[in-house]
């Protein structure tokens, strides 16, 4: 029987968008197909440290994970502290440098737990705060976000600092943010950007990324040019798309469970309460990934075993 090295990708709604991930999983698996690589990406959306810990053995202990790759802090650091409505008191201040105390403690006990296993621990990324974005703007939010990851860096071994290079990309001006446009999310070039520092970090020169995501665009991949980032044009591999689509799947269905779910106090074993909760969502005004979410996990929630057998598989093919 093959024998496969686990790797855990570990975070919020940035890792699971499988965007990074999916470059580096691509790039492993076209470079290092005898290397024999399982990437588990257990991120969740909206989640923290905090909420992951409370999930840990359904997400990593049965993984088994000999490496692994963790960011959080955007969700953790409470971006709602940075309103522009909030009104600057004492106590606001309080709450926030409380959830900064409360995420450090998250973050020793993640570690701590990962005491026996390789780990890549990443600094939160960028919370762009450019006037030339219409989205609500959380200042000083930004500022928050920095301020952690020179916490990680002077606490941890092995920190690699995402937040700098996602600035500098966005102060070269070559397009209006490598951040998406809810000043949150990294788009396309500040994915690739990750991916690209994370390949520099392990010591690969000049890597070369796999960017076969159809939704990165000729003009993106010309920015990516400009910052010395460039494609890889091998062939794709015929089961990347499957596996991307399938933990990205997974990692929505866990978000339902884990974090809707979860928040709202409702046991998820109580199927009358969660369709009741979850139908009635569905008369408000929400996003339609949401819609979507919703209506796959009351249909499918018994098979979500299942369907982390098929993220498995997929993973697994391939190396055929």
């Amino acid at each position: 029987m093959d024998k496969f090295t686990s790797v855990c990708f570990i975070g919020d709604s940035i890792t699971a968008a499988e965007k990074y991930t999916r470059i580096l999983v691509d790039y492993f698996v076209l470079h290092f197909p005898e290397k024999k690589i399982l990437f588990h990406n257990v991120s969740i959306p909206g989640i923290g440290a905090g909420l992951f810990l409370q999930n840990w053995d359904a997400l990593i202990t049965s993984r088994k994970p000999t490496h692994a790759v963790v960011m959080f802090g955007m969700n953790d650091l409470q971006p709602s502290l940075y309103a522009d409505s909030a009104k600057i008191t004492d106590s606001l201040l309080a709450k926030r440098e409380n959830a900064f105390d409360v995420y450090k403690k998250n973050m020793q006990e993640v570690l701590s737990r990962l005491k026996d296993v390789s780990t890549l621990v990443m600094t939160p990324t960028v919370h762009d705060e450019s006037p030339s974005i219409s989205a609500p703007l959380y200042g000083g939010y930004d500022a928050m976000l920095k301020r952690a990851g020179g916490y990680l860096l002077e606490t941890f071994p092995s920190v690699l600092d995402l937040h700098t290079p996602l600035s500098l990309a966005n102060s070269k001006g070559l397009v209006q943010t490598v951040i998406g446009p809810d000043r949150v999310h990294p788009g396309n070039i500040g994915h690739a950007i990750i991916a690209y520092t994370i390949l520099k970090h392990l010591g690969f020169e000049n890597p070369r990324l796999p960017l076969w995501d159809e939704s990165i665009t000729a003009e993106e991949k010309s920015v990516l040019e400009k910052l010395g980032i460039f494609e890889d044009t091998a062939p794709k591999n015929p089961y990347s798309d499957a596996r991307s689509a399938a933990a990205r799947r997974l990692a929505l269905l866990y978000y339902v469970e884990m974090n809707v779910l979860a928040g709202q106090g409702i046991d998820k074993t109580d199927g009358k309460k969660v369709d009741e909760y979850l139908t009635a969502q569905l008369t408000k005004p929400i996003e339609e990934w949401r819609i979507e979410t919703y209506k796959d996990y009351m249909k499918n929630r018994e098979r979500i075993p299942q369907f982390e057998e098929e993220v498995l598989e997929a993973m697994k093919k391939m190396y055929r």
